[in-house]
């Protein structure tokens, strides 16, 4: 089996999911993290899909939340490989998580991607009274091709007018 051309984005996606489907795609471990998926709507109609982890028993305060977005060269992955990995953080420190699942290229070139951001956050900023958390203290953070997303989306916000910064 030798390396996939180049632009054979299906091949490349289908060999990544093997091996993510053996190593993480599974539900995650921990007994004191719940997760539900909730969706919000985009400019064009899309339902953004955001996974939301939590830890058990956390109580109802509003407290600090980081928006996560996935790495995955922009082309493949998605938020549910990182469940055991947000999970793991999420029962150590007690902060929620929502991490993003944005539409993937080359099916969606840019801005698309970086939209699903800013679809999702908004959806977490107007979501916060009844997700328990403090608007002020909402983080976002990216892994790999998803930290190039978080740093377009806070400037973004920035251009936006995004309140609270």
């Amino acid at each position: 089996m030798g390396r996939p051309v180049v632009n054979d984005v299906q091949t490349r996606r289908a060999r990544l999911d093997e091996l993510l489907n053996k190593k993480k795609k599974r539900p995650f471990s921990r007994q004191d993290v719940e997760q539900i998926i909730h969706y919000a709507p985009t400019s064009d109609g899309f339902e953004v899909p955001i996974y939301h982890f939590w830890k058990k028993n956390s109580g109802s305060d509003a407290g600090p939340a980081i928006v996560h977005i996935h790495g995955g060269g922009y082309f493949t992955s998605s938020a549910a490989y990182g469940a055991e990995s947000l999970a793991a953080f999420i029962s150590q420190t007690g902060v929620p998580m929502l991490s993003i699942d944005y539409r993937l290229a080359p099916e969606n070139s840019f801005p698309v991607p970086l939209e699903d951001c800013w679809s999702g956050l908004n959806w977490v900023k107007s979501h916060a009274e009844i997700l328990s958390i403090d608007p002020s203290r909402i983080a976002v953070i990216g892994e790999r091709a998803g930290s190039g997303l978080a740093a377009g989306l806070t400037l973004l916000l920035r251009d936006r007018g995004f309140s609270p910064p």
